[in-house]
């Protein structure tokens, strides 16, 4: 019985927003030996090109890197690799051999973002951009391991039991219900995940909602995330709001994190 209303309630949060459900779904994955990678600043694409996060990626793969403000270029060492770009430039050196970019190495965000190929050249990993998914695969491409809706459950079950509220689960999704609590979580696989909340009048279900996404995988600071939920629930956010990882989005009569 409890599936079946579980089911029900995903099923009425995807009628009601399906828009906002995949309105996040252009977004970039990067997975590295396997590893899903979480960045402040995803990849982008730019001129047909995907733009990936330079320092986040090498120092994951093992390498040093350094930034020159000055003559603004970037410096990584990996074994007996030395790998050395400049912002705007299309060409980078790796061991003092010129390399050229398909599109200029440019700053997003305080963050140095560089066509994914050179990746590949630059540290000599296997690179794979899997058009259909979006998703970018470096090193051996193996798919992560999509945990349980249980799994996800034992992370946040403190949170929601002690307010007394009931928890049900099917495969990869949960609710939480009682108490004033009222949300629905899906995990989407490929990193992808949903948190609905419906108003109940408590805004509690506000800060407990931002917990939830803090401890399943989000990040940013909670209270700021629950504040941005309020102003979603008032209609005074004129739309998505990213706060961390974590985007906030109105949705009819109830809101949306996704990260």
């Amino acid at each position: 019985m409890k599936k079946i209303v579980l089911l029900l309630s995903i099923f009425i949060c995807v009628l009601a927003f399906p828009n906002q459900i995949f309105a996040n779904s252009q977004e970039i994955t990067v997975i590295i030996h396997g590893e899903m990678q979480q960045y402040d600043q995803p990849p982008i694409l730019q001129n047909g090109r995907t733009l990936v996060p330079l320092r986040g990626i090498f120092e994951t793969l093992g390498a040093t890197v350094h930034w020159n403000q000055t003559e603004e270029t970037v410096t990584a060492f990996k074994g007996d690799r030395t790998i050395q770009l400049t912002i705007g430039s299309k060409q980078a050196k790796i061991n003092e051999q010129l390399h050229n970019l398909d599109v200029a190495a440019k700053t997003v965000n305080n963050r140095t973002m560089v066509p994914l190929r050179f990746i590949g050249e630059a540290l000599g990993e296997d690179v794979l951009w899997e058009q259909a998914t979006r998703t970018v695969y470096i090193g051996n491409r193996v798919e992560p391991t999509t945990e349980s809706a249980n799994k996800w459950i034992e992370k946040v079950r403190d949170i929601y039991e002690d307010l007394g509220t009931q928890i049900s689960a099917d495969d990869y999704s949960f609710t939480a219900a009682g108490n004033g609590i009222s949300q629905a979580f899906i995990n989407q696989g490929n990193g992808n995940h949903k948190l609905f909340i419906h108003d109940t009048g408590d805004s509690n279900n506000f800060t407990v909602a931002a917990q939830v996404a803090i401890k399943l995988g989000g990040s940013g600071d909670a209270s700021k995330i629950a504040a941005a939920i309020d102003t979603a629930f008032k209609g005074e956010s004129g739309g998505p709001v990213k706060l961390g990882n974590v985007t906030v989005s109105p949705a009819g009569r109830g809101v949306i994190l996704s990260w």
